[in-house]
């Protein structure tokens, strides 16, 4: 288990909060968003800026895709945009 803290933490439009702790696992599922009060602050480790949990890692691999043979592969995302 692993529990992340920032000074701000972004949980919906609106909701900006700053004592909130996002509990993940080992695979980087969140379990848990609690408040800071709930932890011993030395269990937890502080990131700077803000944390948005939610945000989900959008790269794409063509040999899994639709787009296999349409675009050529390793020129880096905006040769990969401009095809």
């Amino acid at each position: 288990m692993h529990k992340i803290c920032a000074p701000k933490v972004y949980l919906k439009p609106g909701q900006i909060v700053s004592d909130r702790v996002i509990v993940l696992d080992g695979t980087g599922k969140i379990l848990a968003v609690d408040p800071m009060s709930n932890h011993d602050p030395a269990s937890v480790q502080m990131m700077d800026g803000m944390i948005i949990p939610g945000y989900i890692n959008a790269h794409c691999h063509l040999e899994l895709s639709h787009m296999l043979g349409r675009a050529p592969t390793g020129t880096g995302l905006i040769e990969f945009i401009k095809t």
